[in-house]
Formats: structure tokens, C-alpha cells, sequence
């Protein structure tokens, strides 16, 4: 083989990690946990979204409750 070049480089790289964390009633922290990773904001965000809902449903949370917690919307640049 007839290499003309090897070239190393660093470049930055953004990500958006889904996590999930749980405080008890007294606002102590319990726990957290890695739900997923993504190279897109708006997917991460959909996506953490998606969970929350579905886990205020699976707990019995009614809309609005204040013990889920979601992760806000996209801002839109005016």
C-alpha cells in the first residue's frame, strides 16, 4: 500500500443524553439513570418527553402534576 497521508485529529462533538432522576418527598435524591443518547436536541427532547408521559400515565399522575417533571421545548429563535 502507497499512503500519501495519515492524518489524527480531534474535533468536538455535541450530544444529548437522556437521563431520569428521582427525588423522595423530602426532595432527597434517590437516583438517576442514562434513558439514551443523541446527536439531535429536538429527538432527545421528543423522546425524553415521550418517556416522561408515559411514565406519569404508568404511575397514575394526572396531567399537569408537578411530580413529572419534563424537559422543556424547543425554543424558537424569533
Amino acid at each position: 500500500m502507497n499512503i500519501g497521508k495519515v492524518c489524527y485529529q480531534v474535533r468536538p462533538v455535541e450530544r444529548h443524553i437522556i437521563t431520569r432522576y428521582v427525588e423522595d418527598t423530602e426532595g432527597r435524591p434517590c437516583g438517576s439513570e442514562v434513558k439514551g443518547e443523541f446527536d439531535n436536541a429536538k429527538l432527545a427532547r421528543e423522546i425524553a418527553r415521550a418517556l416522561a408521559k408515559d411514565e406519569a400515565g404508568r404511575l397514575g399522575f394526572p396531567p399537569g402534576d408537578e411530580r413529572m417533571q419534563y424537559p422543556e421545548r424547543e425554543s424558537v429563535a424569533a
